[in-house]
């Protein structure tokens, strides 16, 4: 796990000197600069490296692929012939295919090669654009099932897998911890409840300012070599957008994109006479804003105990052992096995919250309850998408509104947080996007039951406050 942590660390800050090199052929060496620190800056970039996921490298491949797609472009534009356009359509692909082999996502990177056969076609014959088409295709086959080779010996496997990845992902099967997403808007959520909290309030609007004026140059000012910086990332945004599931880390790779098109934002204001002191104004209040949030982030969430850990200690320190203790099922267990402590001197109870609301599962649920001496939470993932769905959980739901009111004989004792807030919100991180919270830094509510209610009288408050 160590290792896996090194290398997506390793691949994020290695993203940061691409996003230099990619902004740098659209601007210049300072605002290249520009936008290489906002990326380094981003929260998101930040988390996402401090975890095994493969976002760090699809994100990474993703600017690499569009840089070598803008070289691809001046090939072309200076005819420098077919050998050196060969040779970049191999490592085209085999980039593309390497990066496929990480998270089979990666396949819609084929975009930002492909803008340059929309921009470019009257430029080549049919017959050598044929002839790159295949070695690309074949170079790009190579580097993924070398890479992933288990993906062709097994493909009935891989099939099946991805078939049941892709049917979380658009909504056609929803696993328990999905249905947080129930009723949200598509594009909206992502626009107030992820970007401000991956990269940063004025910056995810800068960034679409900058994204818009980047098409405005690429449709008016006739610059073709923009569509490179701006198909994948339209069209993934466009795509993803509407999924069902709308995790954080899906929104990671697109993270360089925002850094480039705010920056380009900040230029364009810079060449307007009358805006100039305004662009400068808002170029040292995005920084500095973005600086405080990230300095925030990392003091709150890397220089402080996990809040899992946390909770897990003050159990152990203040819950008498075979003290019964129970849990929600889809999410983790406290106390955590630690140094010196064994969760083993517990007796633990599920509440398998998730099941349907049926007479069977209620009675179950305040008989558990009932013989519990305290209730961990350890997220908030499975109780708030319970309440985001109270026609389908509506005693479920009517339980934890009571729990939370203490209602039920339970009391709030303990309660670990690691608050975020950007300056310019005036909400703390519990509305962001849950998983933004889950990754590293969840609150755990503990609870101690001291009415000793008994199953009958719980019951009965659960369907009269429902």
């Amino acid at each position: 796990m160590t290792i896996s942590r090194l290398v997506s660390a390793l691949f994020s800050v290695l993203t940061i000197f691409l996003v230099y090199l990619l902004s740098k052929k659209i601007l210049s060496k300072r605002w290249a600069l520009l936008s290489a620190m906002l990326f380094s800056l981003s929260v998101g970039s930040i988390q996402a490296a401090h975890f095994n996921t493969t976002e760090t490298i699809l994100t990474f491949f993703i600017v690499f692929l569009t840089i070598l797609s803008f070289q691809f472009f001046e090939i072309i534009k200076k005819s420098n012939g077919s050998q050196e356009l060969i040779g970049q359509s191999l490592i085209l692909g085999s980039v593309l295919g390497a990066a496929a082999a990480s998270k089979i996502t990666a396949f819609s990177f084929v975009l930002s090669p492909l803008s340059i056969l929309l921009v470019c076609f009257n430029k080549l014959k049919w017959k050598v654009w044929l002839l790159i088409g295949l070695l690309f295709a074949a170079s790009t086959a190579a580097f993924f099932f070398f890479g992933s080779p288990y993906n062709l010996i097994d493909f009935e496997t891989f099939r099946k897998t991805q078939d049941y990845i892709q049917s979380v992902v658009v909504g056609t099967i929803k696993p328990p911890f999905t249905i947080i997403y129930e009723g949200t808007i598509p594009y909206i959520y992502q626009l107030t409840r992820i970007f401000p909290w991956i990269f940063s309030p004025l910056g995810t609007l800068a960034a679409v300012f900058g994204f818009f004026l980047l098409w405005v140059s690429f449709i008016k000012n006739r610059r073709p070599e923009y569509l490179v910086i701006l198909l994948w990332p339209t069209v993934y945004f466009l795509v993803s957008g509407f999924w069902f599931n709308k995790f954080t880390r899906y929104y990671v790779p697109l993270l360089p994109f925002l850094a480039i098109s705010s920056t380009f934002f900040f230029y364009w204001l810079s060449q307007k006479d009358k805006l100039k002191q305004i662009s400068q104004l808002l170029f040292c209040s995005i920084i500095l804003l973005q600086l405080i949030y990230v300095l925030s982030f990392v003091s709150q969430i890397y220089l402080k105990t996990n809040t899992r850990v946390a909770a897990s200690e003050w159990i152990y320190q203040n819950i008498k052992p075979q003290s019964t203790i129970a849990t929600e099922h889809w999410d983790d267990r406290l106390p955590l096995l630690l140094p010196d402590y064994d969760p083993s001197q517990f007796q633990f109870l599920e509440l398998t919250v998730y099941d349907s609301d049926t007479p069977k599962k209620i009675e179950e649920l305040v008989k558990k309850i009932s013989q519990s001496d305290y209730i961990v939470l350890s997220s908030r993932r499975v109780f708030y998408s319970i309440l985001q769905n109270e026609k389908a959980y509506p005693l479920t739901s009517s339980f934890y509104q009571n729990l939370f009111k203490e209602n039920l004989g339970f009391v709030l004792i303990h309660e670990e947080r690691r608050s975020l807030r950007p300056l310019v919100f005036a909400t703390d991180d519990d509305s962001a996007d849950e998983s933004f919270q889950s990754y590293d830094h969840p609150p755990v509510f503990i609870f101690q039951n001291k009415a000793r209610l008994n199953a009958e009288a719980l019951l009965k408050l659960i369907q009269t406050a429902n």
